[in-house]
């Protein structure tokens, strides 16, 4: 291995990367509606409402139904676009699509959260139920990387599922879109826009410039070669970067509380989502006890999944076992109280409320420059501990409104 035309190989990819970062700030673009308005991982404000919009013919786009007719056509759907109305939030299905015909298209919008149990039969059941007829509904599981629904999610439901990723099958419609509204500025702009977005989410940012650059350069003598070392060695990488940080974490942590044993980072968990081809689980992290509410553990949970990590509120009763919020009205007024705090809130029945930490760190994609820094010793920690005042700051903030009931 030669150590030095690594090195200049890498210092070279520095330089390309700093030269386009200050095209990008001299043409101001990092700016992005979408992103000013909402998270970037919003499944429903904004992802779900965006797309239903475009399918929609009646939609302010003002382009009638040419928008889904591209959407439905790759897949062979057959459906009546003369006759057919969007639905998004129809009896917590994502978006639904229904025709005059008997048709119908569920979309199960999934950025990064998790798949509730029985989450596609429930649905495929509602519309059975009110009259349509297997065959003539249509399943689409949307993801950030077309990944499959978990067994718990299809309940046994033999059923074909549509898979769709926004890295490849979105990206592609919004570029279809965008050619569609070529004589439209204000909406080819906003697709443009959205397709940003999509980039960001998916770790896929450098422009047609900026890759033709770094083409060129790997071409040079042996770049090539040593890029594949680089390449080959990747994902180990990748796994002890993110095991180097929960445990540093977990350091910092035990000091002040007891580490919780449930869903709690282990090997086995990295494996999974790492190396593994199926049976990913991405749902782990650490637990701490900080309180208690109406007699049941308050619990500050830091959480990792397929997209960005968070943290928030847990409520876990005594066999460790995660209480679900929407079914138990004595947690509404910390919930609320929360809340008015500006601290998000999430539709996942399991928390009693959630905040995605800023900057983002995501060891799904591996490839925003904030969590690949933290393969260094001396940023990791440092950047674990600004973290760790944050969520110091929250928990106090917590505890503090948990004495206050008490009185």
């Amino acid at each position: 291995m030669n150590k030095e035309a690594i090195k200049y190989l890498l210092d070279k990819l520095g330089v390309i990367a700093f030269k386009y970062q200050k095209i990008n700030e001299q043409n101001n673009d990092y700016f992005n509606i979408f992103s000013l308005l909402r998270h970037e991982s919003d499944e429903v404000n904004l992802h779900s409402r965006f797309i239903s919009e475009l399918l929609d013919k009646n939609g302010t786009h003002g382009k009638g139904a040419v928008f889904c007719e591209a959407f439905l056509k790759e897949f062979e759907i057959s459906f009546d676009l003369e006759n057919y109305s969007v639905h998004r939030e129809y009896r917590n299905v994502d978006i639904l699509l229904r025709d005059n015909k008997g048709k119908a298209v569920i979309i199960e919008n999934k950025i990064w959260a998790k798949d509730q149990p029985e989450q596609l039969k429930r649905y495929h059941e509602q519309m059975l139920n009110e009259g349509y007829q297997d065959q003539d509904i249509n399943i689409v599981y949307l993801s950030l990387d077309g990944r499959e629904p978990d067994d718990a999610s299809l309940g046994g439901l033999q059923k074909e599922i549509i898979i769709l990723s926004y890295e490849d099958d979105i990206y592609k419609w919004i570029e279809c879109c965008i050619e569609i509204s070529s004589r439209i500025p204000s909406l080819r702009e906003t697709l443009i826009q959205y397709q940003k977005i999509i980039n960001q989410l998916t770790g896929k940012t450098m422009s047609n410039e900026q890759f033709n650059e770094v083409r060129k350069l790997l071409s040079e003598n042996d770049n090539m070669i040593n890029a594949q070392l680089i390449a080959d060695n990747w994902v180990h990488v990748k796994w002890h970067t993110e095991w180097d940080f929960w445990n540093d974490f977990e350091e910092l942590i035990s000091k002040d509380y007891e580490i919780l044993e449930h869903l709690k980072f282990s090997p086995g968990y990295l494996d999974s989502v790492i190396h593994g081809k199926r049976k990913k689980d991405p749902w782990y992290g650490i637990m701490f006890k900080i309180g208690v509410l109406k007699g049941a553990d308050m619990c500050l949970y830091i959480e990792r999944s397929y997209g960005n990590l968070y943290y928030g509120i847990r409520m876990m009763d005594k066999l460790d076992v995660g209480i679900q919020i929407n079914n138990e009205p004595k947690f509404d007024e910390f919930h609320q109280f929360l809340k008015k705090e500006y601290y998000q809130t999430n539709r996942n029945p399991h928390w009693l409320v959630i905040k995605s930490l800023e900057p983002s760190i995501n060891f799904n994609s591996f490839s925003d420059s904030n969590t690949l820094r933290l393969a260094n010793e001396q940023h990791r920690k440092e950047h674990i501990a600004k973290i760790w005042k944050e969520i110091q700051e929250f928990v106090r903030f917590c505890q503090e409104e948990l004495k206050n009931i008490e009185n």
